[in-house]
């Protein structure tokens, strides 16, 4: 570009002539320089000025100050070039003198200014000398120049992004992501070009910036980002548990079962995972507690809970029958229940009781399975004093409350033949230890070893209502037997 000043100089000189001189020639009326071209491959310009004639100098000057201050090819040529740098601007004053005054024009002269940015690029114009001269990194990668051309010329990351280079060109261009996250681009900027959450934080994006940027919990954990790593980033015990973070993978990122309790996890939900009640009490859990996060009595003692401190607790207690044999009894869900087989020979009030059987009439079976009773003996209530035999619906009651169709929490831990499959062997969580006692008939007893058959108070006729567990199965099975036939018994406390 081109602008264009006339000026006019008058040189007032006295001259006090002792002789006479040669006329002195006169000067063009008017002064003037054209462009004639520019050659943007060399930085110069073609210069056209208004020829001096006889007897007058021509003078080519810069009349700007400039970093690189330029050159004519000659100083004296009316037709001149002159080179200077890209995009600087220079006044150019072209002058004419005779000796006595001079006139002169001036040209201001932009190199390049005029030209497109693709021309410019084509005749290697640098892309730093672009950038000075004011067009925008995003002009210059749009006409070809390329990310990394545009950083070798002094540009950051952070000044492409922001001068509307987007993300995915940026990588495209060879910029790495931990230069993204380095050049504090907004994580949701990169999350948005597809940049996935696990990659950012591996190059460094913190969890505060993701949950800074609009991220949950929830997202970081899903798009992997550990537990371990979310605790170390600043992510509370409450803020993971409201995300729906497994406590399994709570306590394997180091939290301890003390910070979850007070977090009002549950003693149920701890213990699923595998806390143990020993750690669970260590952490100042009770152990009625325990019971009421339907821990059950069997399991508390094989934890190495005491007697004594079941007792306490009202979970454990012994009772007598009238022949002064002793009998402990559990607490399983509301109910109080024997834990051992009846093995009585009289009622409550003395009378003895007829149809009291040792297994195979054998009385050393007594002491491990109890005695085998009638119907009859049910009816007339052969349970010690404040205790009864459970009708169909108490029985219900503990099924329900223990194991509904799994019988393995009822079963003893001893006594029973193997089945196939160990899975069915009993564990006695519920510390209620049913025995495999057998039955009888009159003149014949069998299933020693293989099944616990108890029965209820509910008559059906001429029989009556039956709970049976079988060394190979893992239901308990309700059905009628006859009156007459011979049965366990246990007794339930009185409300």
């Amino acid at each position: 570009m081109i602008f264009k000043r006339v000026c006019f100089a008058a040189l007032l000189i006295s001259v006090v002539a002792a002789c006479k001189e040669d006329p002195v020639p006169a000067l063009p009326s008017s002064v003037s320089i054209q462009v004639n071209s520019i050659d943007l491959s060399s930085h110069s310009v073609e210069l056209i000025a208004t020829q001096p004639g006889e007897g007058i100098n021509g003078t080519w000057t810069i009349e700007s100050e400039n970093e690189n201050p330029g050159t004519f090819s000659d100083t004296n040529d009316a037709l001149a070039t002159f080179s200077g740098g890209y995009f600087d601007e220079y006044v150019l004053r072209w002058t004419l003198s005779n000796g006595i005054e001079s006139k002169f024009d001036e040209v201001t002269v932009i190199i390049s200014s005029e030209s497109d940015i693709a021309s410019l690029i084509a005749v290697g114009i640098s892309a730093s000398e672009l950038l000075d001269a004011g067009y925008t990194a995003r002009d210059l990668y749009d006409n070809g120049i390329a990310v990394s051309q545009l950083m070798d010329a002094g540009q950051s990351v952070a000044d492409l992004f922001a001068a509307g280079i987007l993300i995915s060109e940026l990588t495209d261009g060879g910029v790495s992501v931990e230069q993204l996250v380095a050049a504090q681009i907004p994580a949701s900027d990169l999350i948005s070009s597809g940049i996935s959450i696990r990659v950012l934080f591996d190059a460094g994006v913190s969890v505060s910036d993701f949950i800074s940027s609009g991220q949950t919990v929830r997202n970081l954990y899903e798009a992997e980002i550990l537990v371990s790593e979310l605790k170390a980033g600043g992510i509370s015990l409450s803020q993971l548990l409201d995300a729906h973070i497994s406590i399994e993978e709570l306590l394997q990122a180091s939290f301890t079962v003390a910070e979850l309790l007070a977090e009002d996890v549950s003693i149920a939900d701890l213990h699923e995972v595998g806390v143990s009640i020993q750690s669970l009490m260590d952490n100042g859990v009770l152990v009625i507690e325990l019971y009421q996060a339907d821990i059950r009595v069997g399991e508390l003692q094989q934890a190495g809970v005491s007697s004594a401190a079941l007792v306490d607790a009202g979970l454990m207690g012994e009772l007598s029958d009238f022949d002064g044999n002793t009998y402990p009894w559990v607490k399983i869900g509301d109910q109080i229940w024997m834990a051992k087989n009846l093995e009585s020979t009289h009622y409550s009030n003395g009378d003895p009781i007829a149809s009291a059987y040792a297994y195979d009439e054998d009385e050393a079976n007594v002491a491990d399975y109890g005695r085998l009773y009638t119907w009859e003996d049910v009816d007339l209530n052969v349970c010690p004093t404040g205790w009864h035999v459970p009708t169909e619906a108490e029985w219900q009651v503990l099924v329900q409350e223990v194991v509904y169709t799994n019988a393995r929490e009822l079963k003893s831990t001893e006594f029973w033949s193997t089945p196939s499959d160990t899975e069915l062997l009993g564990n006695n969580y519920s510390g209620f230890n049913a025995v495999p006692a057998g039955i009888g008939t009159p003149g014949s007893f069998t299933q020693l070893e293989e099944s616990a058959v108890f029965w209820t108070a509910t008559e059906v006729g001429s029989h009556a209502y039956v709970f049976s567990l079988k060394f190979d199965q893992a239901v308990v099975t309700k059905y009628q037997n006859a009156k007459i036939t011979y049965r366990s018994i246990r007794c339930l406390q009185d409300e």
